[in-house]
């Protein structure tokens, strides 16, 4: 090799280390992002947003369900996992935390007959069981008590009152953790009837 070739040779490795940025140092680490969406009803850390985590670092997780609500669920990246915990930072991921409204209790108001009549009267229902099922024992003025179910689908709630063999159907909508309001429908053979009610806790 001649001195030439030698000197052109060195040159284009300097250029090479001055410019090629090589292979990250043992310091350098990737970032990850930890996605985290709330429903309502739920307190807890962290909260929702974005946050950037750096390469296996560890972030911790909890959350409960707020007065009010039950049936808590946690899920990362689509799978469940426990109310509280960690999360190794090794890719990106997403924490999504969520509540149910729990009716069981007793609520009382108002079962109003249709416009035009200025009759009301006094509602009282107790709730017990599940979150989303279970036992209804209510108590309208002027029918007394009966016994029943309810079940609740989203933000829906759905009461069914047997009266002996007549069945009183309310079916309401929440408005908020401690107050739902709807339309009951009274049916017995030759004699159907409808108007709205609502609850309060």
């Amino acid at each position: 090799m001649t001195k030439k070739h030698f000197f052109i040779l060195l040159s284009l490795v300097l250029t090479g280390l001055l410019f090629f940025p090589g292979c990250p140092e043992n310091g350098d680490t990737a970032n990850y992002t930890l996605t985290v969406t709330l429903g309502s009803g739920v307190n807890g850390t962290p909260a929702a947003g974005s946050t950037t985590h750096e390469e296996n670092s560890t972030v911790n997780y909890s959350y409960t369900a707020q007065s009010g609500y039950g049936n808590l669920a946690v899920t990362l990246d689509g799978a469940p996992v426990g109310n509280s915990g960690t999360i190794n930072m090794s890719a990106n991921h997403t924490l999504d935390a969520t509540a149910m409204i729990d009716v069981r209790g007793t609520w009382t108001g108002l079962a109003q007959v249709p416009v035009g009549d200025s009759r009301n009267y006094f509602f009282e229902c107790t709730f017990s069981g599940g979150v989303l099922s279970g036992t209804a024992n209510g108590r309208i003025e002027s029918l007394g008590r009966a016994p029943g179910t309810y079940t609740v689908e989203g933000n829906e709630l759905t009461i069914i009152l047997n009266y002996s063999g007549v069945i009183l159907t309310c079916t309401g909508t929440f408005t908020n953790p401690n107050y739902l309001n709807g339309d009951w429908t009274w049916a017995q053979p030759g004699n159907r009837q409808s108007g709205t009610w609502h609850l309060a806790r």
